[in-house]
């Protein structure tokens, strides 16, 4: 029964998990003709192709999903890791502060937090990407990525002091980090 959906699904999921992304899509493709309405199976395929670096193909299958749903959490996370692993800060800000503003802000995902933190700083709008790196830190305060974010933030804004604060936080975590001993000599250097 070569059109049996859950066996294609769970094939292009097999697939999926041993990073063979071509082949999943390859899969995928099948399921599709049989109900090109899945929106999971849809954003699936999306995410495979933001895998291999086929940019145009997940943009277009993401925008895709939105049209059939508007605010498809799947889809604006898939297009906010995509632009941000192209370079398009801008862009992947827009999508993952919309799944912000779409959430409660009380229980929005940590991650998007620090996602929409890390566009701040990779656009030098370190004072904005402050704000979400303290609200990362808030829900979990020993938070690595949070740490480094606002740390790095502060060392963007010449704040070295604030930042060898933050620096010194994540070493108590992970002493022998050698990124960090780093960015720490650097921030007492240049004060």
């Amino acid at each position: 029964y070569p059109a049996n959906n859950y066996a294609l699904f769970g094939l292009a999921d097999c697939y999926k998990a041993l990073n063979q992304f071509s082949k999943a899509i390859d899969i995928w493709q099948q399921y599709l003709v049989h109900d090109d309405k899945n929106i999971t199976v849809i954003t699936r395929v999306a995410d495979a192709y933001r895998k291999i670096h086929d940019f145009r193909k997940s943009k277009d299958l993401y925008l895709k999903v939105l049209d059939m749903e508007k605010d498809n959490a799947y889809a604006l996370i898939g297009l906010g890791h995509l632009n941000y692993d192209f370079k398009e800060y801008k862009e992947a800000l827009y999508y993952w502060t919309r799944i912000y503003e779409l959430n409660s802000k009380e229980t929005v995902d940590i991650r998007v937090l620090t996602a929409i933190g890390n566009c701040h700083r990779k656009l030098r709008s370190f004072d904005k990407g402050v704000y979400y790196f303290e609200r990362a830190l808030e829900m979990d305060p020993k938070n690595f990525y949070a740490l480094f974010g606002l740390a790095d933030c502060y060392r963007g804004m010449n704040q070295q002091y604030r930042s060898i604060e933050y620096w010194n936080r994540i070493l108590e975590i992970d002493p022998a980090n050698k990124v960090i001993l780093t960015r720490m000599g650097d921030a007492y250097r240049n004060t």
